[in-house]
């Protein structure tokens, strides 16, 4: 009836999901745990970008070798809801 599950130590990251806020102005900012992660520059690239808006709901995908980073906005940092992430 139960089937367990086993959590192999030498998988890769094939997928990652980052967020962000909109900013009051400017270009969106990672805080400096973001920029520490693997592919962080990638990411700190790509939210330069004039897709990458933080705007709640909007998504901005980048790579960083063989892992793909969705950049997900949650709008502005004092309007954050549950119903944002879902």
């Amino acid at each position: 009836m139960f089937e367990s599950v086993r959590v192999s130590s030498r998988g890769e990251i094939q997928a990652m999901i980052v967020g962000v806020f909109k900013p009051d102005s400017g270009d969106v900012t990672l805080d400096a745990t973001t920029k520490k992660l693997k592919g962080g520059s990638d990411i700190a690239k790509a939210c330069k970008r004039p897709e990458c808006t933080g705007e709640a709901g909007s998504v901005t995908e980048t790579f960083s070798g063989d892992t793909r980073i969705l950049i997900a906005g949650f709008g502005k940092k004092d309007d954050l809801k549950a119903r944002c992430v879902r």
